[in-house]
């Protein structure tokens, strides 16, 4: 969701959430691709289309930056792997 990757920093734009991340996996998704992001021990999870992972050329040990807008940021605890359920249960 509203997740831009780029290859660097964004310059100049509106996005005030730009976080360094290591493209952990690709997974193809049909005219889609699911890349695993990894950015200081957190997980992250971004849809790209094939157009775009074709044009960033992008490949498993690329250092990524996620570009993301406040509004859209969402923090959900692994209840598995945490120990412990989501926020306020």
């Amino acid at each position: 969701e509203d997740i831009i990757v780029s290859k660097g920093p964004l310059q100049q734009v509106s996005v005030q959430n730009r976080i360094e991340a290591l493209l952990e996996d690709i997974v193809p998704e049909g005219k889609i691709s699911l890349l695993r992001l990894k950015a200081h021990d957190m997980p992250l999870s971004v849809l790209v289309t094939r157009n775009a992972l074709h044009q960033l050329q992008l490949a498993p040990g690329d250092t990524v930056w996620a570009n993301i807008k406040s509004a859209n940021v969402r923090i959900v605890r692994d209840p598995i792997g945490a120990g412990g359920g989501p926020v306020g249960a």
